[in-house]
């Protein structure tokens, strides 16, 4: 997936939330399954998913677009 962030740059912005707002309420979308994505990939989300336990993380599949 072609995000415009690292890993390390996500880590990095909910740590100074979480540090900055301690009683911040963050949330996460997962879309699984796009083209190319590795077991590797999957592995490093699943890794932030335990590490922050997110109070809500929305899960999807990905579908491909018509047109796109």
């Amino acid at each position: 997936m072609k995000r415009e962030y690292t890993f390390s740059e996500f880590r990095k912005i909910v740590d100074t939330l979480t540090r900055l707002v301690p009683e911040i309420h963050i949330a996460t979308d997962i879309i699984c399954g796009f083209p190319g994505e590795t077991s590797e990939d999957f592995d490093r989300i699943m890794e932030l998913i335990r590490e922050y336990t997110f109070p809500q993380v929305h899960i999807s599949q990905f579908y491909p677009r018509p047109g796109r």
